[in-house]
């Protein structure tokens, strides 16, 4: 499994070395690159002179098949012109003339042909089908009756046609020779000419001299079927064998011409121990013989020019892409200065210096870079400024607001104490009320029960002697009645006036403030707006309760001898005011102090109006009398 993820994480990074690349500083990445280029640019060149290489050797080798087949065509010419001129000089000879010859003895036309071409021809016979000589020129070349030399190899000799012996040596003259044959005549049985052709004469070794410009191991031969030299540029022996039979044997069964590099094959014991290069030899066929046309040279000297061509390109490429590389890394180093110094100032500035000033002295897109990083850092400099400036004004604020917390939960703490106080006012207050009401009801209640029933008992006692003791006693019994349902009714008032249930907040307040306050002497003034409509019972209750208080805190404490009440709505904010021309009271004074009856009954009607979403208003001074506004918004829902 191990070695299966180290291969799996060799060959990610092998194919994705982008990111490991990126890590690298620029001037390493564009030596790499620019490096990478010129190995790129140089396999490609190699590429090219390869194939230039190649190209040109194809031409070459082209050129020597070309000049084997010219050669090979020379050669065929030379042949087919001395058929033509035997088949001239067999036309020429009638017949007649032949049946009326000597036995031996050849005729005039043929003997004087072989004058007129003695350099070329050797000799000149006249055989019948079976190839036996029936006349001959020279005299002498051979008797009568016999086959002359070399038509032993004659290709179907008992056919009648053109044919071309195999190379053999003449043995009258020692000379290499070929034995050409034409029919001659059309008597019956045929007769052929054959003529001995001189193969070291200059016209079949023309042809293979133009090898000799091919340079200095230049050469050509005429080679038969068996592979011996027929004719050759270089002195050697004929019909010895040539320096590549192989080759030429191959090629010969095959029909076939090529160009191929072969070694030279030893002729003797001191070729073999010699070291001999390999040769590209060029092979082309002849039409009218069995022959062939071998071509070429050393392979080192034939291809020199390919190899001259190779490595000048070579050493001219490398030179030009060495002085290239050179020139681009020269150019990549003056590219990568002016970057390592934005790089460098760009460090600077992250390391928090942004006093230095950057200056590149470059042109192009590294100037304007330049330039563009100086403008960040004037920016970013007066930004740092400004947000230090802001700092020290967020720190200010935040102290402000720390201190404003701080006053909050102070007078969150001050006022949750009051609330605490407040809890448990309430709950001494409900205890005095139980007290009170448990009073009065013992009070005033029982004893009015009591003496109602204390008089009943007694107008029953004297009802039968004295009717109208038992009368008055009965009216007393009446009034102590009504003076008891007069008391419940003031408790029942005190605790949740009927009124404000079945006539609603203005009813309610002016019968609780008229009876109140009447009943204390102070005169009372109540104005109100807008309240045809009733609001919801808590925020009617809400209103009566604090009105309660304040009517309450005027008669104890104010020592007025007038109020006044105003309740008004308007665009769905309700506001109250209850004040008075009382004596009035420093109200940071008695709102300090958590241990005095007023505070509380403040902070009760505060407490009151926040349930509902109110807020109250306190304004007073010693002498000046006493302000109290409650202040709320309506919801939709607030109303009945």
């Amino acid at each position: 499994m191990g070695p299966h993820i180290r291969r799996d994480t060799f060959g990610k990074a092998f194919r994705n070395p982008l990111p490991a690349l990126r890590k690298i500083n620029l001037w390493p990445r564009l030596v790499f690159g620019a490096s990478l280029g010129f190995l790129m640019l140089l396999a490609v060149l190699g590429l090219l002179i390869l194939r230039v290489v190649d190209d040109s050797r194809e031409r070459i080798l082209q050129e020597r098949l070309v000049i084997a087949q010219m050669a090979a065509r020379q050669v065929d010419s030379i042949l087919e012109h001395d058929f033509r001129r035997l088949e001239s000089a067999a036309a020429t000879v009638p017949a007649g003339e032949l049946q009326q010859q000597a036995p031996g003895v050849m005729p005039e036309h043929l003997a004087r042909l072989l004058d007129d071409v003695d350099d070329m021809w050797l000799a000149i016979y006249v055989m019948d089908a079976h190839g036996n000589v029936v006349a001959a020129a020279p005299e002498g070349r051979a008797q009568a009756g016999a086959p002359p030399a070399g038509v032993e190899d004659l290709e179907a000799a008992g056919a009648v046609g053109h044919a071309v012996s195999a190379p053999y040596v003449d043995p009258a003259s020692g000379q290499p020779a070929a034995m050409l044959r034409v029919p001659l005549g059309a008597g019956d049985p045929p007769l052929l000419l054959g003529g001995v052709m001189n193969l070291s004469g200059a016209d079949l070794l023309d042809p293979l001299s133009s090898a000799k410009g091919l340079g200095r191991t230049g050469h050509a031969e005429l080679f038969d079927s068996q592979g011996r030299v027929i004719a050759s540029t270089d002195p050697a022996q004929f019909l010895a064998t040539g320096e590549h039979r192989h080759l030429y044997l191959r090629l010969h069964d095959s029909m076939s011409e090529g160009v191929e590099t072969v070694p030279l094959e030893p002729r003797s014991a001191e070729e073999a121990q010699q070291e001999s290069p390999e040769h590209i030899m060029a092979v082309s066929h002849l039409a009218g013989a069995p022959w062939g046309v071998a071509v070429g040279g050393d392979a080192s000297e034939t291809l020199a020019p390919v190899t001259d061509l190779r490595n000048n390109i070579l050493l001219l490429g490398a030179v030009s892409l060495v002085v290239l590389w050179l020139a681009t890394l020269i150019g990549a180093r003056l590219l990568a200065r002016p970057v390592r110094a934005l790089t460098g100032a760009a460090d600077r500035m992250r390391a928090g210096d942004l006093d230095s000033p950057i200056r590149v002295g470059e042109g192009g897109e590294i100037g304007r870079l330049g330039e563009t990083l100086e403008a960040m850092r004037v920016r970013l400099s007066a930004s740092l400024q400004e947000i230090e400036q802001r700092d020290q004004e967020l720190e200010s604020r935040v102290q402000e607001r720390t201190q404003e917390v701080q006053r909050l939960f102070r007078e969150l703490q001050r006022k949750e104490e009051l609330r605490s106080q407040l809890l448990q006012s309430v709950i001494s207050a409900q205890e005095d009320e139980r007290k009170r009401i448990a009073r009065e009801l013992h009070d005033e209640t029982g004893q009015a029960l009591t003496g109602i029933i204390m008089s009943v008992e007694s107008a029953q006692s004297a009802l039968a002697g004295d009717p109208a003791a038992a009368s008055q006693r009965l009216a007393a019994a009446a009034a102590l009645a009504r003076q008891g349902i007069d008391a419940i009714r003031q408790l029942v008032v005190d605790l949740r006036p009927a009124a404000l249930d079945d006539l609603g907040l203005v009813p309610a307040l002016r019968a609780f403030a008229e009876n109140r306050l009447g009943d204390k002497g102070i005169r009372l003034q109540m104005e109100t707006s807008g309240m045809k409509d009733r609001l919801s019972a808590p925020i009617e209750t809400c209103l009566f309760r604090v009105v309660q208080e304040a009517v309450t805190n005027t008669i104890r404490h104010s020592e007025a001898t007038s109020a006044r009440i105003e309740l008004r709505r308007t665009n769905g904010v309700v506001s109250m005011l209850v004040e008075d021309d009382g004596k009035g009271f420093d109200v940071a004074a008695v709102t300090g102090s958590l241990n005095r009856g007023r505070a509380l009954g403040l902070a009760g009607m505060e407490e009151r109006l926040a349930l509902v979403g109110g807020g109250l208003t306190v304004e007073s001074a010693p002498g000046r009398g006493t302000r109290i506004r409650a202040t709320f918004r309506l919801d939709p829902e607030d109303a009945p």
